[in-house]
């Protein structure tokens, strides 16, 4: 993967880009509408792992978001075109807890940087600073690509 404009068109993105998406006054929305353009537009392929999507979950219960709103939510993520989700398997969480202890991550970014490890991807479009712990991991900003 290409880390500067363009990016071969392929990007991994964490799940504060999707909340930044969705959240009303959230300081990076802007900058994420823009993302999620580019995606629909087709100038953009995008990855992430499906722990992005409980994530997401999580934090829209946690802001009151009633069953209904959130499945509605899940199925527009979903028909935005080229985003694809990862699966997170037993060993990939077996990888994680190794993460979890060199890095002092929590087990969510932990699940992403073994995918990202054995993708052998290096780049993660995050607002997350948790990803700079991790000496392999170049954290690029929503902006940094838009």
């Amino acid at each position: 993967m290409n880390s500067g404009k363009g990016f071969d068109k392929m990007v991994f993105i964490d799940t504060n880009v999707f909340i930044a998406y969705l959240e009303e006054g959230d300081l990076f929305q802007k900058d994420a509408e823009k993302f999620f353009l580019k995606l629909e537009g087709a100038s953009l392929v995008a990855t992430a792992s499906s722990v992005s999507l409980m994530e997401l979950v999580y934090v829209l219960k946690k802001h009151k978001k009633t069953n209904k709103e959130i499945s509605k939510i899940i199925h527009l993520i979903f028909s935005i075109e080229n985003l694809k989700f990862l699966p997170i398997t037993a060993d990939l969480i077996k990888e994680a807890s190794d993460f979890i202890e060199s890095y002092n991550l929590g087990l969510s970014d932990a699940i992403v940087i073994a995918t990202l490890s054995r993708l052998s991807i290096s780049d993660i479009v995050s607002e997350d600073s948790d990803f700079d712990k991790v000496p392999f991991i170049k954290r690029l900003h929503i902006r940094d690509i838009i």
